[in-house]
């Protein structure tokens, strides 16, 4: 007998276990999965299977189960090396919190790559933004997946309770996969603060057992009878179904007069409309902007703000990287104050995207980049601004975006500042020689 048939003949049974019922059978939950894929994930388990292959199989037996709530992953250490800057940032909410669709779940674990650190105390943090962005009265479960305790010098137990002190409903499962004794010490104080249940794992069984505890069984609905229906995108599954009203306002954040853009925008996020999120993502993102005026992007990026913020700072990411230079500038300047927070090492996912600006095509978005980085005050950015002084790239006498980037490591560095100009006197380009002999005078 299997390990899922089993489970669903004990399903009358297990129906009285505590967990299950604080989970509420037959009520849609939100599930927050927090999985690891760190560099050691690449080990083998205690029966020679990778660990990271052993997970995506676990996590992909599970969809039967989460088919009845709202699912969303987070990732972290899937993406920048161990020791790489930035890998402790490594952290991405890469599927929204949303009725569970096996095909976008599917497409998420398989992206799963083991490459990274193990920011676990940060990785919880962003799960509070997210979970406080949900409805207060739904219950909410975190249920973090790691085979090992936090590399980052964050304190996850303190994450953990910190998030449980919010009285937002929510409660943390942590599965330990192929920790030591020592590991698992610090990996069941976070499941104790955060109201829930430290599971051990060794091998895939363990790990499927695992997590048919800290999920509870699906409740099916009794079966429909068969209509034909035309088959949907995969991305276009997990969206919630626009009313006949909010189809003809989402129409209208498209339209040709900028008003009613923005109007639209301001119209939904005064009905609460939750099914329009991903059309307001969609014009926060878009190439639709005329000149500097942003009074509709804005409207759309507050609506979304209401509606679900912890998209916000992603959704602003991806506007960044738009064609359009003023698009990209407008992102620069909204994300000061929507960009998250500064990571206690590194850079975060903000901060680098914003240093990668620092080389935009653009000569008032590399300006941008340095003002906004300056303004956050993102101190692990002072070497790339740095640089930035000193390089080549400089427009004849035009010296905004440079004297930006300097005036961002005179506030956060200001004793790098001669360093940095002393840089500059070595340029190639007389312009910028010239520049740099004129600031040396003031600085």
């Amino acid at each position: 007998m299997t390990v899922r048939s089993l489970k669903n003949t004990l399903a009358a049974c297990v129906a009285s276990f505590a967990l299950l019922v604080s989970a509420g059978l037959g009520q849609a939950a939100d599930y927050l999965l927090v999985i690891d894929s760190s560099g050691s994930m690449n080990s083998p388990t205690s029966n020679g299977v990778r660990k990271l292959d052993a997970a995506k199989k676990a996590l992909m037996s599970m969809q039967e189960d989460l088919s009845a709530h709202n699912v969303g992953v987070l990732m972290f250490g899937h993406r920048v090396n161990t020791k790489a800057p930035g890998c402790c940032q490594d952290i991405e909410f890469v599927l929204p919190i949303a009725p569970m669709s096996s095909g976008s779940f599917g497409d998420v674990v398989s992206r799963l790559t083991p490459k990274g650190s193990t920011p676990l105390a940060e990785s919880l943090t962003r799960s509070t933004w997210i979970m406080q962005g949900r409805n207060r009265d739904t219950e909410k479960f975190v249920i973090v997946v790691t085979d090992g305790t936090d590399t980052c010098g964050g304190d996850p137990v303190a994450a953990a309770a910190a998030m449980r002190q919010l009285g937002i409903n929510v409660t943390i499962h942590v599965v330990g996969f192929g920790v030591t004794p020592e590991e698992s010490t610090q990996l069941k104080q976070i499941a104790v603060k955060g109201g829930g249940q430290y599971r051990g794992a060794n091998d895939m069984k363990d790990l499927i057992i695992a997590l048919e505890t800290v999920i509870p069984v699906a409740v099916k609905k009794p079966m429909a009878a068969p209509q034909v229906a035309p088959e949907k995108p995969a991305s276009q599954v997990a969206e919630l179904p626009l009313s006949a009203v909010e189809k003809l306002l989402v129409a209208r954040l498209q339209d040709k007069n900028d008003y009613v853009r923005q109007q639209a925008a301001a119209t939904l996020q005064a009905r609460k409309s939750r099914a329009a999120i991903p059309h307001l993502k969609r014009r926060v993102t878009d190439n639709t902007m005329p000149g500097s005026w942003a009074g509709a992007k804005d409207a759309a990026l507050k609506a979304l703000q209401s509606l679900e913020p912890e998209s916000v700072t992603p959704t602003l990411l991806t506007a960044l990287k738009s064609k359009k230079e003023n698009i990209r500038l407008w992102a620069a300047q909204r994300l000061v104050k929507s960009g998250g927070p500064i990571a206690k090492s590194g850079l975060s996912a903000t901060d680098a995207a914003l240093v990668k600006c620092l080389n935009d095509s653009n000569d008032y978005m590399r300006q941008q980049a340095a003002v906004s980085l300056a303004a956050r005050k993102a101190v692990a950015s002072v070497p790339h601004l740095i640089k930035r002084v000193g390089d080549d790239t400089m427009p004849g006498s035009w010296a905004s975006a440079k004297d930006a980037a300097l005036a961002a490591v005179k506030a956060m560095a200001p004793k790098e500042v001669e360093n940095a100009l002393v840089i500059a006197l070595s340029s190639k380009q007389d312009n910028v020689r010239n520049w740099a002999t004129a600031r040396l005078s003031t600085n």
